[in-house]
C-alpha cells in the first residue's frame, strides 16, 4: 500500500509429483536394464527380473517375488528366484510338482492370473498357506503365467512369477 506495508501476496504452487515419479520410473526402469544386462544364467534373470519387480512395485506394497519354471519333465516347477523369502524356504520349495495347491503352481499349469486382493479373499481359498504367507507378511498376492511365443505350438506356460503384498 501507500505506507509501505503488504497488501497483497501471491503464490504460484506448481505440482512437481508427475515429474518426481517419471524421474523415479526411469531410474528403476535404468536398474533393472543393468541389472538383467548382466545375467549370464536363468537364475540370475530371474533374481534381476523379481528383484526390478519388488522394487516397481515397493511403494504399493509389494514385499516378495518368485518366479519359478517348468523343467523338462513337464510335471515339476523349479524355483530360480525368491526375493525376501528366508533360506529354509527357498531351499524347501527348491523344485516342487506342478499339482502343488499353491498360487504360483496353479498359474503355471493352468495359464490363469491367480490373485487375492486383501486377507478377506487370500485365507479362505488359500488357507492352507497361512503360515509361510505370514512369514513374508503377506496378505495379497498376484501369480502370473510365464508364456513365449513362437514357432514351437505349445501354449503352455513356462512358468510363474507371483508378488506378494503386505
Amino acid at each position: 500500500d501507500a505506507e509501505g506495508r503488504v497488501a497483497e501476496v501471491a503464490a504460484v504452487v506448481v505440482d512437481m509429483t508427475p515429474e518426481r515419479e517419471a524421474r523415479a520410473r526411469a531410474a528403476l526402469l535404468q536398474a533393472a536394464t543393468a541389472a538383467l544386462s548382466q545375467a549370464a544364467t536363468p537364475e540370475a534373470v530371474a533374481r534381476a527380473a523379481t528383484g526390478a519387480l519388488v522394487g516397481a512395485l515397493g511403494a504399493r506394497g509389494a514385499v516378495a517375488a518368485s518366479l519359478a519354471v517348468r523343467e523338462p519333465d513337464g510335471v515339476t516347477l523349479r524355483l530360480l528366484s525368491a526375493t525376501a523369502h528366508p533360506d529354509g524356504m527357498r531351499e524347501a520349495w527348491s523344485a516342487f510338482p506342478l499339482a502343488t495347491d499353491v498360487p504360483l503352481a496353479v498359474a503355471a499349469r493352468t495359464g490363469a492370473v491367480v490373485e487375492a486382493a486383501d486377507a478377506g479373499t487370500l485365507f479362505p481359498r488359500w488357507a492352507h498357506l497361512r503360515e509361510t504367507l505370514d512369514a513374508l507378511r503377506a496378505r495379497a498376492f498376484v501369480a502370473l503365467p510365464l508364456r513365449a511365443r513362437g514357432g514351437t505350438g505349445d501354449d503352455a506356460p513356462l512358468g510363474a512369477v507371483a508378488v506378494l503384498f503386505d
